[in-house]
């Protein structure tokens, strides 16, 4: 149980859910595989591939300023 009193599956199926991800993005047997990892782990997962796509954004705006000019719309 997570200090917030909710199963970690459940917290992770809301992230699924707050995210807009598909409900099927990371099941195994039709259940949330990411539920066999602690939060601290899941937090960190995503904070790292935050940072990761943050970098990877970083690279392309300096490499191929012409891109950057572009409207994001």
């Amino acid at each position: 149980m997570a200090s917030n009193g909710r199963r970690p599956s459940a917290n992770f199926e809301a992230l699924i859910a707050d995210r807009g991800w598909p409900p099927d993005c990371s099941t195994s047997g039709g259940e949330p595989w990411i539920i066999y990892m602690s939060e601290t782990l899941i937090r960190h997962s995503l904070a790292s591939i935050d940072a990761i796509l943050e970098g990877i954004g970083i690279f392309v705006r300096g490499s191929y300023p012409h891109l950057a000019s572009r409207s994001d719309g």
